[in-house]
């Protein structure tokens, strides 16, 4: 189930609740085809047909972002290049992607700023956390307790007054205001009335995952439930028109409808990617169609979704990545994959 905890937070979250950033999302593989492995409790990068690109030698790794990738050396964060030198020195205590407007929020003891791609101060790190710039050019920060958002000067566009703060998306921002969330627009003004006890992104079909009372469903653009909140979990967003969600226990698909399109039948279940998904039963897994049938028999001790026609699996305690047909195109022999390297 380490997938489902991990990696799935690395590629599409099925993780219960809100998430602050979407720094968390870090995906299986580098915008260059390279991927994320672990072996000997070292991390690098391996090309699709299995050989080293970046020599395993960091004890964390993110994928590359225009060129550089985030790294981690004991306790210390920087940047490398594609050659695995230092391009930013491991000087933060944390350090994240860089965003669409070329800066990065990175943490010290002093607290937390942005950086450039030369490693210089964009704004100095004054505040006591930051997010990820996102939808138009702002970004969530943490001051004396309290989230607001600042523009990449550092300038305060929304006041710090909410207990949780999400990235903007489709114009619009999940946050929190005591125990119960609701959206804002760029205008820190309230959208959606905060009532929900978790809120997701709004996806570009205008609907997002809202949890309410220990359950979850589906909210269009104005908070109204166009999926009722009936289901024990549910998946961030519908991927081929089809999310996995569980009830009483156990996983299945359901469509734009809240109709069952799979019937819950699987221990677990991941997203829909190339038109396959990864379930488990009996303790193993598998990858089924839209059907619900099985393409792939379950015969892995963990799979995730595919990705460009490779999935992550794991096999006798060892990671590799198999094909749609469920062959090893990397064999496993990898200790761990992208998600034991985020972190």
């Amino acid at each position: 189930m380490r997938y489902m905890l991990i990696a799935v937070a690395i590629l599409l979250v099925l993780i219960v609740g809100a998430i602050v950033f979407d720094r968390d999302h870090t995906p299986m593989a580098s915008r260059d085809d390279a991927l994320i492995v672990r072996t000997e409790g070292r991390c690098g990068m391996v090309d699709r047909d299995g050989k080293w690109v970046l020599n395993p030698q960091f004890d964390a790794l993110w994928p590359y972002e225009n060129g550089l990738a985030v790294a981690r050396q004991g306790d210390r964060w920087g940047y490398v290049d594609k050659r695995g030198k230092w391009a930013i020195p491991p000087d933060f205590t944390a350090a994240y992607l860089f965003g669409d407007n070329g800066l990065a929020p990175v943490e010290t003891e002093d607290g937390a700023g942005y950086i450039d791609k030369q490693g210089q101060w964009a704004i100095e790190p004054t505040i006591e956390s930051a997010g990820d710039f996102s939808d138009g050019g702002i970004a969530a920060a943490m001051q004396a307790g309290l989230w607001g958002y600042i523009d990449k000067t550092g300038k305060w566009v929304i006041n710090p007054q909410f207990t949780q703060a999400n990235m903007f998306n489709e114009g619009r921002a999940a946050v929190r205001q005591g125990d119960r969330w609701g959206y804002i627009g760029k205008d820190g003004k309230w959208v959606v009335n905060p009532q929900f006890s978790s809120a997701g992104t709004y996806g570009d079909d205008d609907r997002a995952r809202a949890g309410f009372e220990g359950r979850y469903g589906f909210i269009d653009g104005k908070g109204v439930w166009m999926i009722n909140p009936e289901f024990d979990q549910a998946g961030v967003e519908f991927e081929d028109g089809l999310v996995p969600a569980s009830q009483n226990g156990l996983w299945g698909f359901l469509d734009k409808d809240g109709k069952w399109a799979v019937n819950p039948q699987f221990q677990y279940a991941g997203p829909f990617e190339d038109g396959l998904a990864p379930a488990a039963l009996n303790g193993r897994w598998g990858f089924i169609d839209r059907k619900g049938h099985w393409v792939v028999n379950p015969q892995f001790d963990d799979a995730g979704p595919f990705d460009d026609g490779l999935a992550l699996a794991s096999f006798g305690g060892k990671w590799g990545f198999v094909n749609k047909k469920g062959k090893w195109v990397i064999n496993p022999q990898f200790d761990g994959n992208a998600g034991d390297c985020a972190r």
